[in-house]
């Protein structure tokens, strides 16, 4: 029987600490150890099984070693040591010529590759991120069918030997995250299949000038490192879609052939002056952090989907966007001095609008396509927002808005799904949703401790989902919820009455009630869960039918309640 089995699964079998002798199993094609977390030893009679196409031993984190013969295996093609505790990978001279997959991530006490590296002729994916290598041997240049090579987060690895200029199928290099490496071979450019190039967090400071002869380069990422200008016939990267400049402190300025890589359609960057953008027809995504210095936007490209200005304390304004017909997204982020947005009711596209931590904002023009609509931590005094625009809103998001006292134009908003206010804490008014209440299917309102009255739910059908916590001017709930799963509230003056089977899922309870007993919840028919944040060690609840399935829980997982008569 064992001379003809062809795959052994012991997939997490945590109480295997060795392996038995594995010579009776000839035909064996595929073998699992993943997950044994006891797995010490297997068995030096694993190089006998000529068949072996497959050896998985991920996260056996106590195997410290493989036996020799693994790496005088004729037909093993993958080999995964992910998170073992692996110091050598067995490689014999002429051997594992047929291996396509080497994955060792995470294999912390790896520290160097055996010199035979060069025999894995076949190999075509090589996966030492996270591990501990410090250098790569020369032999690798033998590595011709080589197309994905991940090094990220090797944190010892400062070398890269010039001898990688030769693995002609390349297509991904990742060294990201490799704190000492300071440079690339000056013959990097002759990768010519190279497709993504992640530099990101390195301390490579200069870009080799052959890096323009990528010509199938589709991704550059050079963030935040020293890296201090672009080669400036960048544009020679004709294939470049991808462009990551953010968080490049010594960059000044970015040459101005930026604008003629007309593949480009993602760009992100922070401190150097913005080239002219308006050229770059294909870009569709713009990410703009941390530029301290812009006080305007240049004229953007037309076809640009998604903007995102986040860190730009001295941005004032956003005016006459109407032209950005496809922007479907736009995320403005601690723009500490930006006052107004203009020309959002031109953008037929536009599906997702978030502000944040924008504290002098005051209006937002309005787009009738827009779906959803973040606006949070803007704290600019006396102010109301205008939302009368926003009639196609699926989404509308004003948190956190400290000074807001008042919301114009809800009663247009009748496409609204979702509507969160939460913590607008000088909020005065009386709301009136009665407009909304076909389609409103969440409302929450937490800790809005000056709004006064909920208006225009009654009899909502839509309404699943009601959270008035911290309401404390409130003095009733918002009426008759018929479909209503989730209610949370500070205070229960009186419950939503729901009608027939209908009725809340989980109640949820913050703080305190008015008598320490929660009121009649016989009506509540599907009432399953009740949580609740309640600082008393237990409040009295009425015994209802079917009871032995109503689970009563506060926030921190402990039973809070006792069950008495009704």
């Amino acid at each position: 029987m064992a001379t003809e089995l062809k795959v052994l699964n012991l997939n997490s079998c945590s109480s295997l600490s060795r392996t038995p002798d594995l010579s009776a199993f000839k035909s064996l094609e595929i073998l699992i150890l993943e997950n044994c977390s006891s797995l010490e030893e297997i068995h030096h009679s694993i190089g006998d099984i000529k068949t072996l196409v497959s050896l998985n031993v991920r996260n056996c984190y106590r195997l410290e070693e493989l036996p020799a013969g693994v790496g005088r295996m004729e037909e093993l093609r993958e080999l995964l040591l992910n998170n073992t505790a692996t110091r050598e990978i067995p490689i014999s001279r002429g051997c594992l010529m047929k291996l396509k997959t080497l994955s060792a991530s995470h294999c912390e006490e790896l520290a160097q590759l055996s010199k035979f590296i060069g025999s894995l002729v076949s190999l075509t994916q090589l996966d030492l991120s996270h591990s501990a290598i410090e250098k790569l041997p020369d032999s690798i240049d033998s590595l011709k069918k080589l197309e994905t090579f991940n090094a990220s987060y090797c944190k010892s690895l400062a070398h890269i030997p010039s001898s990688i200029s030769l693995l002609t199928s390349l297509s991904i290099l990742d060294l990201r995250e490799c704190n000492k490496l300071a440079q690339l071979p000056i013959s990097i450019g002759s990768l010519t299949s190279l497709t993504a190039l992640h530099l990101a967090r390195t301390s490579i400071a200069e870009l080799p000038e052959s890096i323009v002869y990528l010509q199938n380069l589709r991704i550059l990422d050079i963030s935040e490192t020293g890296i201090t200008e672009l080669p400036h016939a960048i544009s020679m990267l004709a294939k470049l879609q991808e462009l990551r400049v953010s968080g490049c402190k010594n960059m000044e300025a970015l040459p101005s052939s930026i604008s003629e890589l007309i593949s480009l359609n993602m760009l992100e960057l922070d401190n150097p002056p913005l080239p002219h953008l308006s050229q770059l027809t294909l870009l569709n995504k713009l990410t703009l952090s941390d530029c301290r210095w812009l006080e305007c936007i240049p004229e953007l490209p037309v076809g640009l989907s998604m903007l995102c200005i986040t860190n730009c304390g001295k941005l004032k304004a956003l005016t006459n966007l109407s032209y950005l017909k496809h922007l479907s997204e736009l995320i403005l982020e601690k723009c500490f001095e930006l006052t107004e947005v203009t020309g959002l009711e031109g953008l037929q596209s536009l599906s997702n609008l978030q502000v944040d931590e924008c504290p002098k904002i005051c209006r937002l023009g309005g787009s009738k396509s827009s779906q959803t609509s973040d606006i949070s931590e803007c704290t600019s005094a006396g102010q109301s927002l205008h939302l009368s625009s926003l009639e196609c809103l699926r989404e509308l998001h004003v948190t956190n808005c400290t000074n807001l006292n008042e919301i114009r134009g809800l009663e247009g908003l009748e496409s609204l799904k979702f509507l969160d206010i939460s913590r607008c804490t000088s909020l005065r008014q009386s709301l009136d949703l009665s407009n909304l209440k076909n389609n409103l299917q969440k409302f929450y309102a937490a800790n809005c401790e000056k709004l006064v009255e909920i208006q225009g739910l009654d009899g909502s059908e839509s309404l699943i989902e009601l959270n008035i916590s911290g309401c404390t001017s409130l003095t009733k709930s918002p009426g008759d919820l018929k479909n209503l799963r989730t209610f949370g509230a500070s205070v229960l003056y009186e419950l939503p009455d729901p009608e027939g089977s209908e009725s809340p899922g989980d109640l949820k309870i913050f703080g305190r009630t008015n008598s320490g007993r929660l009121p009649d919840l016989q009506s509540l028919n599907n009432l399953r869960r009740v949580f609740a944040a309640n600082r008393n060690n237990t409040v009295d609840i009425p015994i209802l039918d079917g009871s032995e399935t109503l689970d009563f829980w506060n926030v921190t997982g402990r039973p809070c309640w006792r069950a008495i008569s009704s």
